[in-house]
C-alpha cells in the first residue's frame, strides 16, 4: 500500500461530471454531510481540491480529494 493510499487519497482522479460521495475520512471530518452525494464541477489535480455541487445545494463547495470518492 502506497503512502497516498494510507492517507485515504486514491489514485483515481475525479473528473467534471462524475458523481461522488464522501469517503470515511470525509464522513469523520464532516458528519453532517456524511450521506450527501454530488457532482464534480472542477478538479484541480496539483492542489488536490475538488469543487462539488452537492445535491440540493445552490452553490458549489470545495473539498480536498481525500474527502471524496467516485460513486460506482
Amino acid at each position: 500500500m502506497s503512502k497516498v493510499e494510507r492517507a485515504g487519497v486514491s489514485d483515481e482522479t475525479l473528473k467534471p461530471g462524475d458523481r461522488c460521495r464522501f469517503t470515511e475520512v470525509g464522513k469523520s471530518r464532516s458528519p453532517k454531510l456524511r450521506d450527501k452525494i454530488g457532482t464534480v464541477i472542477l478538479s484541480a489535480t496539483k492542489s488536490g481540491k475538488i469543487i462539488v455541487l452537492l445535491d440540493g445545494n445552490k452553490h458549489p463547495t470545495t473539498y480536498h480529494r481525500s474527502y471524496l470518492e467516485r460513486l460506482s
